[in-house]
């Protein structure tokens, strides 16, 4: 069985065997301590032993040392491009579970069709409309759409059982609900919840984490969780199994637990800093050189793609890699959809160099496109009119074709240089030049974006 320390943020329940992780010290203070004995008990024993504050004192703490919403939006966008193809198997799986039928064709036509039906949203707003669907569960009679289907557990086709949602993923003994759960029933339900929910709620499910950054993703649910409920909701963490186990010598120790935990972060850090030092020096060198290798990777493999979906996603994926995996371009949104434009990439522009500054750019849009032919001029005059529409925060577009661009695209850009905007154009020839080349990325860029045409 093992014993457990237990975190409850209000109705939601989490739980670590054999130890406390050093990331809860960020949610309480020494003061938040608390022992309840046992009445009529001849030996000194307790019912509870751990810790307690209010949802809103620990989201205060927590805002206090940088770790807000906003600060694990940009965590969550480090992690996206890799949750994504997870996200997609899966709703694939159930969309051929669902048809019964394993025609790849028909299944790429239903996942499209499910992700079109929801808007595109930044990586912060898909939190937020996690938070909310959080919040919505915890008030839910489990009666109404989108929580009032029962789950079904298929053993076989003559045999499957049958819950109603509020028994499947709500203990009536604690009146706390299983986050795992509950993810699995969202995802039994995909059609009914948006992509953003599906894939922040995998991400939080502590089966799919990935164990290099475990403390910083069980910190980043942890704040989803506390912004999810009434700010003036208990949060408790319970250490009385640990206690009675005999991890704990006493109670002193649990009380000094607090100053332990920030020690060994603390202690963590410094480790940190002293053995990766030499490499923390050449960050930008180690950074290039794996930006250039997978890079390099992805052009090669786009080769062989035949399906022009797959062949898309790669290009934009490999000009995601290459434009914002260093500290200047933030990767804004992707895929952007309005009423009568679609933009494949919105970056922020922190570059503080003249050269840059000299733009006025705070926006950068980058269109991305893998054909079997060139890119003509129709396609750079569409580009330009989606700057055009947006000049108050874009003054440089990135045009990437990676099957290059026709003769009369340069007069084009010509002629669209004298407008108080600019467009680069980038081939896959160009790509594979800065690849060769000992130069660094920003260097290259500038070089791009100083042709004439």
């Amino acid at each position: 069985m093992g014993s457990y320390s237990r975190l409850l943020i209000d109705k939601f329940s989490f739980e670590w065997k054999y130890y406390v992780p050093s990331f809860l010290t960020f949610l309480f203070k020494e003061t938040d301590f608390y022992a309840i004995k046992n009445e009529n008990d001849e030996e000194e024993s307790y019912s509870a032993i751990g810790f307690k504050t209010s949802c809103g004192n620990s989201i205060k703490i927590l805002n206090d040392f940088g770790y807000t919403i906003d600060f694990f939006s940009e965590i969550y966008s480090f992690f996206y491009k890799d949750l994504f193809p997870d996200f997609e198997c899966g709703i694939k799986d159930q969309i051929a579970n669902e048809l019964e039928n394993s025609d790849e064709n028909k299944i790429n036509e239903k996942f499209n069709q499910y992700m079109s039906s929801f808007k595109s949203l930044t990586r912060q707003e898909e939190i937020l409309e996690f938070t909310k669907l959080l919040s919505f569960v915890l008030k839910a009679d489990f009666k109404k759409p989108p929580f009032n289907k029962p789950y079904k557990l298929k053993f076989c086709k003559s045999e499957d059982l049958s819950y109603s949602s509020e028994d499947y993923f709500k203990d009536k003994g604690t009146n706390t609900i299983d986050f795992d759960k509950l993810n699995y029933y969202l995802f039994n339900n995909y059609s009914q919840f948006s992509p953003g929910v599906l894939l922040l709620s995998g991400f939080l499910d502590s089966e799919n984490f990935n164990w290099e950054y475990p403390e910083i993703q069980s910190l980043m649910y942890t704040r989803i969780f506390l912004e999810a409920v009434d700010q003036s909701k208990e949060v408790k963490l319970e250490l009385s199994d640990l206690y009675y186990a005999g991890e704990f010598e006493s109670i002193q120790e649990i009380k000094d637990l607090h100053t332990s935990l920030a020690q060994s972060l603390v202690n963590k850090v410094n480790l940190y800093n002293k053995v990766f030092k030499s490499l923390f020096l050449g960050e930008e060198q180690i950074r290039e050189k794996y930006i250039k290798t997978r890079v390099r990777e992805l052009i090669n493999k786009s080769d062989s793609i035949k399906e022009s979906f797959k062949k898309g996603k790669l290009l934009e994926d490999l000009v995601e890699l290459l434009f914002t995996s260093n500290n200047f371009l933030e990767l804004v949104n992707k895929n952007v959809s309005t009423k009568d434009e679609e933009i494949d990439l919105v970056v922020k522009n922190n570059i503080s160099k003249p050269f840059w500054i000299a733009f006025n750019s705070p926006c950068l849009f980058i269109e991305c496109k893998n054909w079997g032919s060139k890119v003509g001029t129709k396609e750079i005059r569409d580009f330009e009119l989606k700057i055009q529409n947006h000049i108050k925060l874009v003054k440089i577009g990135f045009f990437v074709s990676l099957n290059g661009f026709s003769s009369e695209v340069q007069s084009e850009l010509k002629r669209a240089g004298r407008d108080d905007y600019h467009i680069v154009i980038i081939s896959k020839e160009d790509i594979r030049d800065y690849l060769k080349s000992n130069i660094n990325f920003f260097d290259w860029l500038e070089k791009m974006t100083s042709m004439f045409y």
